[in-house]
């Protein structure tokens, strides 16, 4: 099993015309068919949004083969991605392998991203105090994820907590605190509401 971490980023004035686009073509084309949606946040950061959702495939080859029969669908492929590409200004993707799971509910109510730097080979050290963190609920830890690429030494953790969870080991380089604001389908979100 993958997770897929996508983040767009948008100026704020094509947030306002990529929403509703996402709500409207893209949830009803994709439903759970092309890609299970796990969770949708946001970060409004100057004149910019950066839009992120997860998505959860059974493996790499499952991805490929839903990815590529979703650019068979009509609606993706004249209604949404034409309308949809001038919008966004950058794209990010990672693939994860969940390590500590979370469940759709969890996710929803989850505020902010650590990622964690690791040196190289310190990644499964790492996972292991983040594991050891969240059986003691320490740090509000909801999903531990390590990055299958594009950097095999990071560590994606999802969680209720402002404070990293852990943060004192010889293995993690560098840790980057993101506040995230949950997204809920189905409810017209503005840029000025993002921030």
């Amino acid at each position: 099993m993958i997770d897929e971490l996508r983040e767009y980023v948008f100026k704020k004035t094509y947030w306002d015309m990529y929403w509703p686009l996402f709500e409207d073509v893209c949830i009803p084309t994709r439903r759970d068919d092309y890609g299970v949606l796990r969770g949708l946040w946001s970060i409004s950061q100057g004149d910019e949004v950066r839009f992120i959702h997860l998505w959860r495939y059974a493996s790499l080859d499952d991805r490929a083969q839903k990815r590529a029969q979703l650019m068979k669908v009509d609606a993706w492929r004249n209604d949404f991605l034409p309308r949809a590409a001038p919008h966004i200004t950058r794209q990010f993707l990672q693939v994860l392998n969940p390590v500590v799971e979370a469940s759709s509910d969890e996710l929803a109510g989850a505020c902010y991203q650590h990622t964690y730097n690791c040196s190289p080979g310190g990644a499964g050290g790492v996972i292991e105090q983040l594991k050891a963190a969240k059986l003691v609920d320490h740090g509000g830890i909801v999903g531990v994820w390590s990055t299958e690429f594009s950097d095999p030494n990071q560590v994606i953790v999802i969680s209720t907590s402002l404070a990293a969870p852990i943060d004192q080991t010889g293995k993690i380089t560098e840790i980057f605190p993101r506040i995230l604001k949950p997204i809920v389908v189905g409810k017209q979100i503005t840029a000025t509401e993002l921030g």
